[in-house]
């Protein structure tokens, strides 16, 4: 089992991977394929070829990270890490959530590398996983914006 260690703020547990602060990629949205389109060239047109069907495991995956979107108080703390780094305090604070639900949300989302811990003192400082997660939530705020259920 990998290495953990208790997290004096919020009584969760971190594997090592997330106690490092490692940096994570830029990603340029902008020039990254989109699903579909890994195989066209620069410059190359999309011939109306059918893509590559989406894998068993890839479907699998991805409806894993569907589902752990799926709570409201996630999304809200998803949102609020749009704007700034926070600590679990922080996020309670700001969120009207007791720190046991807001750790126990972090630890699920932190699994599906929807977001990251860096130890900061005593305390962890959670952050968006990188570009991908702040261009989906914005995506997906855009759409319900977007569509009469706003």
């Amino acid at each position: 089992m990998a290495e953990a260690e208790q997290d004096e703020q919020d009584g969760a547990l971190l594997p090592a991977s997330d106690r490092g602060g490692a940096e994570h990629e830029e990603v340029d949205l902008e020039s990254a394929p989109a699903y579909g389109d890994e195989g066209l060239a620069e410059g190359e047109e999309d011939k109306g070829e059918e893509p590559e069907p989406l894998t068993e495991p890839d479907a699998a995956a991805v409806a894993e990270v569907l589902q752990g979107l799926a709570s409201p108080a996630r999304i809200r703390i998803l949102a609020r890490l749009l704007h700034a780094p926070c600590s679990v305090g922080e996020l309670a604070e700001a969120l009207d959530l007791g720190q046991p639900t807001v750790s126990n949300h972090l630890r699920l989302m932190r699994h599906l590398d929807l977001v990251t811990g860096r130890r900061d003192g005593r305390s962890v400082i959670y952050e968006l996983h990188d570009a991908h997660v702040a261009a989906l939530l914005r995506q997906i705020l855009a759409h319900v914006h977007h569509g009469s259920r706003a």
